[in-house]
């Protein structure tokens, strides 16, 4: 009896046992989950305009269009899609207004994005005449024709090296090509992806953003996030469905008729900043706004490390800028130039 009773009493140790390291068990998991939960989906910061311009110092107003914004030292750089580009100091105050409407040289019919190269080079698309156009020290210099027979994407960011034109193509080739102005020479690069549709060419526009020793291309209606070095090698494939806006948008995608002339572009724009791109992403499920910024840390491993909600209420912004600590925005409802203060 004495070691029956000594057996049941083990047995029942062990089930106590058991029940522990079960509980034991189960809270580790949750706090794994919980790590990878956070990692993988950072908290969501709303931020609000400490600054909101819709007028200058000079008593002018803020364009109706600022198709892309950059900052270059201390000062800002914006687009004007009916007049060139302006200059803001660090104080947001007009330094200076460059280029005008027409189709003379150095005038525009229509002002997009633009690249700069050095710190006095700048490339800005000239849309009604199809051509770049590059200034330097703000006098007009040269004009480049887009490429023969090619359809560059529309409103998407580009980038200059080395006086080569890399930009997003339309097309049945590759979905980048890099040419230079004063050349008929085009290098096509880059890959297509699963998400690409050729009967959906439209589709397939992306924004090119150059980082420090390579480039990230970046789909306008598709989930696509590549980095590439300079030669259109493929170095790393990131998937932007984990990012849990574009997840969404992707589902409603999926679950329309795509029409090819038709699309909805998710990724308004894009910025590189101290090893981090910056995406600005739309929604359109029950109403219109665009009011994300995604945080990708690219020093590395691409990964998602933060996300931003630009201002209170379903805001429209169509660019930004990232310096330091300074997130510039324009609003297209409002006419204004919006600016945030980030965490670095």
């Amino acid at each position: 009896m004495q070691f029956t009773k000594q057996i049941y009493i083990k047995k029942s140790d062990m089930k106590n046992n058991i029940k522990k390291t079960s509980i034991y068990i189960i809270i580790l998991f949750t706090g794994l989950a919980s790590c990878n939960k956070n990692r993988h989906f950072p908290d969501v910061v709303t931020l609000v305009a400490h600054t909101t311009l819709t007028d200058f110092n000079d008593s002018s107003f803020v364009p109706k269009r600022i198709m892309c914004i950059d900052a270059i030292g201390s000062d800002f750089y914006c687009s004007d899609y009916s007049n060139g580009y302006f200059v803001l100091d660090e104080k947001f105050n007009i330094k200076k207004r460059i280029g005008s409407k027409g189709q003379g040289p150095g005038e525009f019919l229509g002002a997009g994005p633009f690249y700069f190269q050095g710190t006095d080079s700048i490339f800005i698309l000239n849309e009604g005449k199809r051509s770049f156009e590059l200034f330097v020290e703000d006098k007009h210099i040269e004009s480049f024709s887009y490429p023969q027979g090619i359809s560059l994407s529309h409103c998407t960011r580009f980038f200059v090296k080395n006086q080569q034109i890399f930009h997003s193509v339309i097309g049945d080739s590759l979905p980048v090509i890099a040419f230079n102005g004063n050349s008929h020479e085009n290098q096509y690069m880059c890959l297509y992806t699963k998400w690409d549709n050729p009967h959906l060419k439209q589709h397939s526009t992306r924004h090119l953003v150059k980082g420090k020793n390579n480039f990230f291309v970046i789909g306008s209606v598709l989930p696509v996030f590549q980095r590439y070095d300079f030669e259109g090698n493929l170095l790393e494939d990131y998937d932007m469905e984990k990012l849990p806006e574009i997840s969404i948008n992707m589902k409603k995608y999926n679950g329309q008729k795509q029409i090819p002339t038709t699309y909805f572009t998710m990724c308004k724009d894009a910025y590189y900043c101290k090893d981090k791109v910056f995406i600005l992403v739309a929604s359109n499920i029950n109403e219109y706004f665009c009011n994300t910024v995604y945080v990708l840390n690219v020093a590395d491993k691409i990964s998602h490390i933060g996300t931003y909600i630009l201002g209170k209420g379903n805001n429209v912004y169509e660019s930004f800028c990232v310096k330091n600590d300074t997130l510039l925005a324009f609003n297209a409802i409002d006419a204004s130039l919006d600016v945030f203060t980030i965490s670095e």
